[in-house]
């Protein structure tokens, strides 16, 4: 063997470099070329090496240590890599030093795939070095080495060290070329290579520099386009369609613009940098006055910044609609703001969240012309959309559709000839080839965090599909069933414990005496795994059950009852009603997302729940009388209203109530970090949450009274339109069968981890012994909703360790969950209720095996195939994708039934159900899975549908306008919405009405303080004097842009008046007098919270009290006035960062103390 590397070089870099930059992507397959006999080798990033060795004859040495046969000729190897010894060589396997050159030859080709021609250079890694010939290195001490990088294989000029890096050799190499590295072996001896797993050019680089002690200099370099992170690159694109440009502007023009700003864009720091200079780039981009979509958010800059590629926790997302008018123009695309994802799916974790775009593709409301169903179709199905420099496919669609409030505005934008609809076909893309993705079939990128891998080879959709299930093994399956299993992996998930082959445990399901699966969609898990996930979710306590994927399987694992709690055994089971599509066959360790649970959900502790109002009219008919539902309605309300109402007298209360009902809501579902416009928080609850930190009081302030008259009018229309009735003996939990066989027909289990708390007693509950009412959402026939006795298990029975989970028997005929609306134990969560006033008079009703016949033949037709009838299913399976995108555009006519049904049944009586209710909730059950069985409406059925929905009329309490036309003989919900909720909720408007007239709004001498100081200083102080004149010019040009916005904006879009105008009250800053604290007050000004920004804001409330305009341009620093001016009596108020201050939240035990030493004092004086 030759003797590798042993002596150690000292080299210096000399680069006007800031510091080596993190390249786009992570899993760039890193190349090695030298050539000792050539005085010009050069390093260049972002170009494939088939290119530059094409047009050259002169043999290089090639290394590439993602691949398994590097062969090294003519030339020794620079060693960079992440796991790399000094002094050696890595690599993978084979390394040969010899005579046997492929002259003119390279492993990596270029993209056979038609492409333009600037796409064909694909940023992998190439990295050579230059040095002087051999013959003339043997009588020279040392010799001077160039270094340098390059764009896209581009060969540049090395002799101009202010812009690249130079490198000079201090103590010389002993011998160049072969002799080098040879010491005394032979050519042909090989050198074994280390295998390499992480590897990344921006660390290779850092850690090679290590190796030969390089010592850097920072300093500048321009920047290319490609060198950018794949954030930059996103945000140019997003950018730049929002500026209507072209697909062939995007890939020849912007590149070009874009590197004018390299420096300023690499190099900034701030999320307000970043977008100051992409606003110049995009004026220079589009002439046009077009305002650019809106900045991404402040949690994903700080993801984005923190990482040297893109976060997996990043999501990419848009709008692609298309002209109704002329269809095949194709569609106008725009992205969204990167998103944060708080969970991932499958897919994402195992490819990376770059390679998915989901595109939103809105439908006409009446449905798609054959026209425009047909071009999105063939678009979808055969075009390749090219964005961000890669080649994306769409490989799954689903119809979707959103309830827009009629006071929304539509897309910023839009027109009227551009689909604009509540419809959607949610398409989903995955980027196949091209920037950042590699040839090599094995590329994979180890991701230390998560101690994963991801897979970041190129591949087609049909690929991805292939990785995701066995295609091969169900060619007699139906397309339509295959079709939806897609879904389960884009279920967003937690990836938790990765299952050996032999740790999963193929079972039977438990059937009923007639067939029936008594346990279908939930299985068994060992204990020790249950703890493992229980770590890997990060929770306090092992849950009883969670909800998964795992392959192809899906449903309910819960801990094995008879199993020992303390084994240390990792297993799970599946049964066949859980598996959705088979395992494949090999499984390597890139393959890791196919053995793990992705778990979706878990068992928790239960809460009070409301009484749907699906399940009313079925609860009227079955016993229950009108007097108990107007009682619990008009407790509901004052529970509801009333907590709000006496919140507006105490800023602890109001703060606390906040924080319980809607604050912790909109943190969950939008991040952490309450989002601005301009100089605001964006929601209501986030503005009103600011103020009463600052010490503001409910009734002396008049922005946040106004702001709890808009919440106490949204609650008001809340409890009249949705109609959910508390009721405090009852909650949501998830079901699952009894392995055990120890419940009876008819009986359940349902234990408390922590008890219940009973509202009436103050007695916590440990386990249900009553009977208990069951159903399940959407419930339509009378027997959607079961009474059952709720029994305490044995301590033998193993069934008292699974709590916060309703256990159904699994004896009898015919399974519980499958009565209740035709659900399964999969992850439905059925709502149980143990309240008396409803449970007693409840009767069931006996005629569920008459409701389960069903002729579903008369109304629907069968458009299934198998997957072997697909022409090219072994090949590209561009007719498996065609239909599933034509099956996903058909009308869903499962909502029209179900209005049909409500519409229906608001003419009918308690009396019971006639053959028309039975039928069309029938329908309704069919159409929930008609997609998935590939059932299509024959026309007949299309036809009775729409004729029953035209001559129907809306139930009253969907239309208020005819509330005087309700009486006791009317249909229970018009009366309790129109008669109850309504005469309920206009009482408490009335008291809130006097709460609010009662109290009177004064001026905030603790927002004026600090210009009133100011004034009387600037009498004998006259730059202070004209300081303070200056500024109030200019905050009367302020106001004045501020009136002409509104006007200009009509009220309609508040927002965008708002941001209009911030950047010039911004602006504003003193000029920088001689006086040095009008200068320091120059110098800091954008700095948050600087004094000058408190001057600022006092001056312009001072100008503009009892209008809401100084909220809207400097809320932060008028809080900050508030709570240090009130504070001057007091301990100082203490300063909090914000991800610190996100994670608090009041103490309601603490409240209740407060409030009742309140009361004392009262009574005292």
């Amino acid at each position: 063997m030759p003797t590798p590397f042993t002596s150690p070089r000292k080299w210096r870099l000399y680069a006007n470099l800031p510091a080596l930059p993190p390249f786009p992507w992570s899993d760039m397959t890193s190349r090695l070329i030298v050539n000792p006999s050539e005085t010009n080798n050069q390093v260049r990033v972002g170009s494939v090496l088939s290119p530059i060795l094409q047009s050259d004859t002169t043999p290089r040495s090639v290394v590439n240590p993602n691949e398994t046969d590097n062969q090294v000729r003519d030339g020794f190897v620079l060693p960079l890599g992440e796991k790399r010894r000094r002094g050696s060589l890595d690599g993978d396997s084979d390394c040969r030093y010899g005579s046997k050159a492929r002259t003119g030859q390279s492993r990596a080709s270029p993209s056979s795939s038609p492409l333009p021609a600037a796409d064909t250079k694909r940023s992998k890694s190439i990295v050579s070095y230059r040095d002087k010939p051999s013959s003339q290195q043997e009588d020279e001490g040392s010799r001077p080495v160039g270094i340098h990088l390059v764009k896209h294989g581009e060969d540049m000029d090395v002799s101009d060290s202010e812009d690249y890096h130079e490198v000079e050799e201090y103590q010389a190499i002993e011998q160049a070329g072969v002799e080098l590295l040879a010491e005394g072996a032979s050519l042909q001896d090989e050198i074994p290579l280390e295998q390499e797993d992480d590897y990344d050019l921006a660390s290779s680089l850092e850690l090679g520099m290590e190796e030969f002690d390089l010592d850097i200099v920072t300093g500048s370099r321009p920047m290319s386009y490609e060198t950018f992170s794949f954030f930059i690159q996103h945000e140019i694109t997003r950018i730049s369609l929002a500026l209507e440009l072209t697909p062939e502007k995007l890939s020849t023009e912007v590149p070009a613009v874009v590197e004018r700003f390299g420096n300023g864009l690499h190099s900034a720091q701030t999320r307000g940098e970043l977008w100051k200079i992409l606003g110049a780039l995009g004026k220079e981009l589009s002439n046009s006055n077009k305002a650019l979509p809106p900045p991404p958010s402040e949690e994903v800059w700080l993801a984005a910044k923190g990482s040297k590629s893109w976060p997996d926790n990043i999501g990419l997302s848009g709008v692609a609609s298309f002209n109704e008018d002329s269809p095949n123009s194709g569609p106008r695309i725009l992205l969204n703001p990167p998103a944060l994802l708080r969970k991932m799916d499958k897919f994402t974790h195992s490819f990376g969240s770059d390679r998915f775009l989901r595109l939103r593709i809105p439908l006409p409301n009446f449905g798609a012309s054959e026209a425009l169903s047909s071009e999105i179709v063939r678009w979808l199905a055969e075009e390749e959309l090219i964005l961000m420099g890669r080649g994306w496919r769409c490989f799954w669609t689903k119809f979707d559709s959103k309830k827009r409030d009629k006071k929304q505005q539509p897309r910023p934008g839009a027109c009227k000839k551009w689909v604009q609809a509540e419809y959607y076909l949610v398409a989903h893309f995955f980027a196949e080839r091209r920037v950042g993705l590699s040839e090599t079939s094995t590329d994979v990128q180890f991701i230390k965090e998560t101690h994963r891998s991801t897979i970041r080879r190129e591949m087609g959709r049909e690929d991805l599909i292939r990785w995701h299930m066995p295609i091969d093994k169900h060619m007699g399956n139906s397309f339509a069933k295959m079709w939806s299993r897609i879904n389960l992996g884009l279920s967003e998930s937690i990836p938790t414990v990765t299952f050996q082959p032999n740790q999963i445990k193929d079972i039977e399901d438990i059937l009923s005496p007639t067939g029936h699966e008594m346990n279908d969609g939930c299985s068994s898990c060992t204990p020790e795994a249950m703890r493992i996930i229980c770590a890997k979710l990060n929770l306090d306590e092992v849950p009883a059950a969670v909800q998964g994927r795992i392959g192809g399987a899906k449903g309910m694992w819960f801990v094995d009852p008879k199993a020992n709690r303390f084994s240390k055994d990792v297993a799970i089971s599946v049964t066949k009603s859980q598996r959705k599509f088979l395992r494949h066959d090999i499984e390597t360790e890139s393959d890791w997302a196919r053995s793990t649970l992705f778990v979706l959900n878990y068992s928790k502790e239960p809460s009070t729940a409301d009484l749907n109002f699906q399940l009313v009219p079925i609860l009227f008919m079955q016993g229950v009388p009108f007097e108990i539902f107007k009682k619990l309605l008009e407790e509901h309300i004052d529970q509801e209203l009333g907590e709000l109402m006496e919140a507006t007298r105490d800023k602890i209360a109001l703060r606390t109530w906040l924080s319980g009902k809607r604050v912790a809501s909109n943190r969950k579902n939008h991040g952490d970090i309450a989002r601005f416009i301009s100089g605001t928080p964006n929601s209501i609850e986030e503005q009103m949450t600011m103020l009463l930190d600052a010490g503001f009081e409910p009734t002396r302030c008049s922005i946040l009274m106004d702001g709890l008259v808009r919440i106490m009018r949204q609650q008001c229309e809340d409890v009249q339109k949705s109609l959910h009735i508390r009721v405090p003996y009852s909650t949501y939990v998830y079901c699952i069968a009894d392995p055990t066989g120890t419940l009876e027909e008819g009986e359940v289990s349902l234990q408390f981890s922590k008890g219940f708390l009973d509202p009436a007693t103050k007695v916590r509950l440990g386990c249900l012994e009553c009977e208990v009412l069951v159903a399940r959402i959407p419930a339509h026939l009378p027997t959607d909703i079961q009474k059952v006795r709720a029994v305490c298990p044995s301590n033998e029975s193993g069934l008292r360790h699974l709590t916060d989970v309703i256990v159904f028997s699994t004896k009898g005929n015919f399974p519980l969950a499958g009565m209740l609306s035709g659900g399964d134990y999969d992850g439905d969560k059925p709502w149980v209720c143990w309240d008396p006033r409803l449970v007693e008079p409840f009767k069931n009703n006996p005629s569920f095996a008459a409701f389960q016949k069903f002729d579903t033949n008369k109304f629907f037709e069968s458009k299934n195939r198998p997957l072997r009838d697909l022409p090219d299913i072994d090949t590209n399976m561009n007719s498996f994708f065609r239909l599933g995108f034509e099956s996903d555009l058909r009308k869903d006519y499962l909502g029209i039934c179900t209005n049909i049904l409500q519409k229906y049944s608001c003419n009918r009586s308690r009396d019971g159900i006639d053959s028309n209710m039975k039928l069309f909730a029938q329908l309704c059950g069919i159409f929930v899975d008609a997609p998935k069985q590939g059932l299509q409406p024959k026309k007949e059925t299309i036809a009775l549908l729409d004729g029953w929905n035209r001559r129907l009329r809306k139930p009253a309490y969907k239309t208020p306008e005819i509330k005087g036309n309700v009486n006791d003989n009317s249909y229970i919900l018009d009366r309790l919405v129109l008669q109850v909720a309504w005469d309920a909720v206009d009482k408490k408007r009335e008291q809130f009405a006097k709460v609010k007239n009662d109290n009177t709004w004064n001026s905030d001498k603790h927002l004026t303080a600090q210009f009133n100081r100011l004034d009387t200083a600037a009498y004998n102080d006259p730059p202070l004097r004209q300081m303070l004149t200056n500024l109030d010019k200019s905050l009367q040009s302020v106001r004045q842009a501020w009136a002409v916005e509104v006007r200009k904006h009509n009220l309609k879009n508040f927002s965008a008046a708002i941001e209009a105008v911030f950047p010039i009250y911004k602006n504003i800053k003193p000029e920088p007098y001689d006086d040095p604290r009008i200068r320091a007050w120059h110098d800091n000004a954008d700095c948050p919270g600087s004094e000058w920004s408190l001057i600022k804001a006092s001056k312009l409330f001072h100008m503009n009290q009892g209008t809401h305009f100084p909220w809207y341009m400097a809320m932060p620093e008028l809080c900050a006035m508030k709570a240090r001016e009130s504070s001057i009596d007091l301990p100082a108020p203490r300063s909090i960062v914000h991800d610190v201050y996100f994670v608090l939240k009041p103490n309601p035990r603490l409240l209740k103390d407060k409030l009742k030493e309140d009361e004392s004092m009262e009574i005292d004086d």
